[in-house]
């Protein structure tokens, strides 16, 4: 229906003069056309839809890989008991023999012979510390998947002195690789690393300790009884 601008009346929608008073009746506006989308707009919208679905997709397989892993972790703590870090330890040193001989397969094959023996002259010459720090981690994770409230105060330390071992590691790489392979940046870089391993040691500590204080908060927080309106909610 068409209403008249004039007297108000109601006439039909396809009339151009008003029944009752006979003025003319407004054309009704016809709606703009909507432009047709260019083939980039459409690319780019169909682009869209496939990341978030393939957005999705991957945080739905990482949190169930995530479920997963826990599910397999405490699986195999239950099936061990206090054994289970001795065993992940003595597959890790198994990888670490296997490395070991990988890297003298290596040096018969590269042109880098020199490197690659006195690469694993190092590893064997230092076999103790890379066992232990194999182990160090395995405990470590083992005793914050079964005490988490308790080693959450402790794991900071452990996870500080591997750092310290790690890097020290890496800086002894390099001065092999600039011995054997003469790049002296990467001594430099190494005398660099060594004298900051101190300051690494310290700032992974309070990292560590940082987190665990944020941690600890946020828990207390959550456990604080709530007040509404009309007395405590929990």
């Amino acid at each position: 229906m068409t209403r008249c601008g004039y007297c108000s009346h109601e006439n039909e929608a396809d009339a151009r003069f008003c029944e009752n008073c006979g003025a003319q009746l407004a054309l009704p506006i016809p709606p703009l056309p909507i432009p047709p989308r260019t083939l980039g707009e459409e690319m780019g919208e169909a682009g869209r839809k496939m990341g978030e679905t393939f957005g999705q997709m991957g945080k739905t397989w990482g949190e169930e890989m995530g479920r997963t892993g826990h599910r397999l972790e405490d699986r195999w703590d239950r099936t061990l008991g206090f054994t289970a870090p001795l065993v992940s330890g003595f597959i890790g040193v198994v990888v670490l023999l296997f490395a070991i001989i990988t890297m003298g397969i290596i040096a018969n094959l590269s042109e880098h012979e020199i490197f690659w023996n006195d690469l694993v002259m190092f590893v064997e010459r230092n076999l103790w510390l890379f066992v232990g720090l194999i182990f160090l981690n395995s405990f470590s994770n083992y005793f914050h998947r079964r005490y988490r409230k308790t080693w959450r105060w402790v794991i900071p330390v452990p996870i500080a002195v591997g750092s310290l071992g790690w890097f020290w590691i890496f800086a002894q790489v390099l001065e092999i690789a600039q011995a054997d392979l003469g790049h002296p940046r990467l001594g430099d870089l190494a005398n660099i690393i060594e004298l900051m391993l101190p300051v690494i040691f310290v700032l992974v500590l309070v990292i560590g300790y940082l987190m665990v204080f944020w941690i600890t908060i946020g828990e207390r927080g959550d456990e604080l009884p709530r007040y509404g309106r009309y007395g405590r909610i929990r």
